[in-house]
């Protein structure tokens, strides 16, 4: 990939990563009120933040956690992203857009985009 396009990805990742924690900072409470469709969402949202909060430097610098390597780039890392891409896409495929709020239905859509674009892997 040319480095524009991993910028605008880098910068995508972070504005998913802010509704992710968003998300996932709502609470046990919010979960138990929502439909079936949002509570999966969350979960895929939470599942992704987590990984963001494990993969993204700067996003471990923004939230003052230490970095403690510098990233994998090996073949085996670019696949265990793919795997981990598929597996938040299967996750998202049982969320009928329909069935969730303007606020929900774009965290959706963007963490389709995310798990598209990791699942292409190498």
């Amino acid at each position: 990939m040319e480095i524009e396009e991993r910028m605008k990805i880098s910068l995508l990742s972070g504005a998913v990563a802010a509704v992710c924690l968003s998300l996932s900072g709502q609470g046990q409470a919010r979960a138990e009120k929502a439909a079936a469709p949002a509570a999966a969402l969350n979960g895929a949202a939470e599942e992704y933040s987590q990984y963001l909060q494990r993969e993204s430097i700067p996003l471990r610098i923004r939230l003052g956690l230490p970095v403690d390597a510098l990233p994998d780039v090996s073949f085996e890392k670019a696949e265990r992203d793919a795997a981990f891409g598929r597996s938040l896409l299967s996750k998202l495929n049982g969320v009928r857009a329909s069935g969730l709020s303007h606020e929900d239905e774009i965290s959706f859509d963007m963490l389709r985009r995310e798990g598209r674009l990791l699942a292409e892997g190498p």
